[in-house]
C-alpha cells in the first residue's frame, strides 16, 4: 500500500507497525475491507465452534428458520 510512496520508506513504515499509536495514512487508491464474523470454521480436524462474543448467532439462526422452514419430527 505504501511502497511507491517516497514519504513512507520501509524505515517509516516498520517504526509505525512497532509503534503503539495509530496513524491515519490518505492512500491514493483506496483498499476494499471485507470483515467477516463466523462462530464456526472447518479445519483439517473438523469443524469448531466457537463463543458468539457479538451475540449475532440467534438472529442469524430466526432469519434462516424464516426463510428455510422445516419440519422437526
Amino acid at each position: 500500500m505504501l511502497r511507491d510512496r517516497p514519504d513512507w520508506p520501509p524505515e517509516r513504515i516498520l517504526g509505525a507497525l512497532k509503534g503503539e499509536n495509530t496513524i491515519e495514512v490518505d492512500l491514493e487508491v483506496p483498499i476494499p475491507v471485507l470483515i467477516v464474523y463466523a462462530t464456526a470454521v472447518v479445519r483439517d480436524d473438523g469443524v469448531h465452534f466457537l463463543d458468539d462474543i457479538y451475540g449475532r448467532d440467534a438472529a442469524l439462526e430466526r432469519a434462516l428458520k424464516n426463510r428455510y422452514p422445516h419440519k422437526t419430527d
